[in-house]
Protein backbone atom coordinates (compact mmCIF):
# COMPACT_ATOMS: atom_id res chain seq x y z
CA UNK A 1 0.00 0.00 0.00
CA UNK A 2 1.33 3.09 -1.18
CA UNK A 3 1.25 6.19 1.46
CA UNK A 4 1.88 10.01 1.01
CA UNK A 5 5.44 11.17 1.44
CA UNK A 6 4.03 14.31 3.05
CA UNK A 7 2.46 14.31 6.53
CA UNK A 8 1.29 17.61 8.53
CA UNK A 9 3.16 18.03 11.49
CA UNK A 10 1.70 21.06 12.80
CA UNK A 11 -1.29 23.95 12.31
CA UNK A 12 -0.51 26.82 14.02
CA UNK A 13 -3.62 29.14 14.69
CA UNK A 14 -3.73 32.79 16.61
CA UNK A 15 -6.44 33.55 18.76
CA UNK A 16 -8.02 30.09 19.73
CA UNK A 17 -8.09 30.83 23.40
CA UNK A 18 -11.21 31.25 25.06
CA UNK A 19 -13.85 34.33 24.10
CA UNK A 20 -13.79 35.66 27.99
CA UNK A 21 -10.34 35.22 28.25
CA UNK A 22 -9.75 36.75 25.09
CA UNK A 23 -11.93 39.59 25.38
CA UNK A 24 -10.46 40.36 29.21
CA UNK A 25 -6.77 40.34 27.22
CA UNK A 26 -8.45 42.65 25.07
CA UNK A 27 -10.22 45.14 27.08
CA UNK A 28 -6.58 45.05 29.25
CA UNK A 29 -4.59 46.40 25.89
CA UNK A 30 -7.04 49.26 25.13
CA UNK A 31 -7.07 50.67 28.92
CA UNK A 32 -3.53 50.56 29.13
CA UNK A 33 -3.04 52.28 25.68
CA UNK A 34 -5.88 54.75 26.53
CA UNK A 35 -4.42 55.93 29.43
CA UNK A 36 -0.97 56.96 27.88
CA UNK A 37 -0.41 60.53 27.61
CA UNK A 38 1.31 59.38 23.53
CA UNK A 39 -1.64 57.26 22.67
CA UNK A 40 -2.23 59.03 19.27
CA UNK A 41 1.32 58.67 18.20
CA UNK A 42 1.47 56.13 15.44
CA UNK A 43 4.07 54.10 17.46
CA UNK A 44 2.16 53.76 19.58
CA UNK A 45 -1.01 53.26 18.46
CA UNK A 46 0.85 50.54 15.95
CA UNK A 47 2.08 48.80 19.43
CA UNK A 48 -1.19 48.51 20.63
CA UNK A 49 -2.21 47.17 17.00
CA UNK A 50 0.63 44.35 17.01
CA UNK A 51 -0.86 43.65 21.03
CA UNK A 52 -3.86 43.36 19.67
CA UNK A 53 -3.30 41.00 16.71
CA UNK A 54 -1.36 38.59 19.10
CA UNK A 55 -4.04 37.96 21.05
CA UNK A 56 -6.63 37.92 18.36
CA UNK A 57 -4.35 36.19 15.54
CA UNK A 58 -6.40 39.45 13.17
CA UNK A 59 -7.54 43.21 13.67
CA UNK A 60 -11.66 43.04 12.60
CA UNK A 61 -13.31 46.14 11.65
CA UNK A 62 -14.72 46.20 14.96
CA UNK A 63 -11.63 45.58 16.82
CA UNK A 64 -10.21 48.52 15.00
CA UNK A 65 -13.22 50.74 16.11
CA UNK A 66 -12.20 49.94 19.62
CA UNK A 67 -8.99 50.82 18.94
CA UNK A 68 -9.13 53.66 17.18
CA UNK A 69 -11.19 55.08 19.75
CA UNK A 70 -9.30 54.20 22.84
CA UNK A 71 -6.21 55.85 21.35
CA UNK A 72 -8.27 59.08 20.33
CA UNK A 73 -8.18 58.99 16.68
CA UNK A 74 -10.69 58.43 13.60
CA UNK A 75 -11.16 54.89 12.52
CA UNK A 76 -9.82 55.56 8.89
CA UNK A 77 -6.24 56.05 10.90
CA UNK A 78 -6.25 52.84 12.16
CA UNK A 79 -8.00 50.95 9.01
CA UNK A 80 -4.20 53.10 7.16
CA UNK A 81 -2.37 51.58 9.65
CA UNK A 82 -3.32 47.83 8.94
CA UNK A 83 -3.07 48.13 5.34
CA UNK A 84 0.30 49.75 5.84
CA UNK A 85 1.97 47.53 7.91
CA UNK A 86 2.60 44.50 6.36
CA UNK A 87 2.62 42.48 9.47
CA UNK A 88 -1.05 43.73 10.35
CA UNK A 89 -3.53 41.71 9.09
CA UNK A 90 -7.52 42.30 9.29
CA UNK A 91 -8.56 38.31 9.25
CA UNK A 92 -6.57 35.68 11.60
CA UNK A 93 -3.75 33.32 10.08
CA UNK A 94 -3.16 30.27 10.30
CA UNK A 95 0.33 28.05 8.59
CA UNK A 96 0.34 25.08 8.29
CA UNK A 97 3.89 23.12 8.63
CA UNK A 98 4.10 20.04 5.67
CA UNK A 99 7.51 17.58 5.93
CA UNK A 100 8.18 15.25 3.23
CA UNK A 101 8.32 12.31 4.91
CA UNK A 102 9.52 9.99 2.42
CA UNK A 103 12.92 7.88 1.25
CA UNK A 104 13.79 10.21 -1.68
CA UNK A 105 13.27 13.98 0.02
Amino acid sequence: MLTEPYQTVAVIKKGTESFMDREENINEILAYYSSRKDKKEQEMIVAMLRELQEICGGISPALQERAASAAGVKRSVVQYLVRMYSGLKETPYEHTVTVCTGKRC
